[in-house]
């Protein structure tokens, strides 16, 4: 009776350890992030955008990290996406690098995704006033 109990408990123990390696092979950790830049048509239906600038805003200045391609993914390598001194990810509608659509890197939100959606809004600018003072000079 002592061995069938004992047969029983390293059985059991040996099953948790199978699951707890399964478990842990079953979800490796991303290497990299592809994000899918997306916008609603005029039918209302969400598009991948293609040619969005994606760009590491950094203490030191500004990197390029890629375009998407015509379905609107660009895929990022952790490497490269969560380098030091890296403060946020701008996504710039194409034609625009003044609108851009931007993520924090400086949190770590991103960190185990290996898919994101980013809504990418293409710009819409409505003539203005110059700012009295800033007006050119004639």
């Amino acid at each position: 009776m002592r061995i069938v109990a004992g047969s029983s408990a390293i059985a059991v123990t040996c099953l948790a350890v199978w699951l707890q390696l399964m478990s842990a092979q079953a979800t490796p950790e991303p290497t990299s992030l592809r994000f899918y830049t997306y916008d609603w048509n005029e039918r209302g239906n969400i598009v991948g955008v293609a040619g969005v600038k994606c760009l590491a805003l950094r203490a030191d200045g500004v990197e390029s990290l890629g375009v998407t391609e015509k379905s609107g993914e660009l895929a990022i390598s952790y490497e490269r996406l969560f380098r030091p001194g890296n403060l946020a990810l701008l996504f710039c509608a194409p034609g625009s690098e003044v609108q851009c659509t931007s993520l924090r890197l400086d949190i770590s939100h991103l960190h185990g995704f290996a898919e994101y959606n980013v809504r990418v809004t293409r710009p819409e600018i409505i003539d203005r006033q110059p700012v009295a003072g800033h007006r050119e000079k004639r």
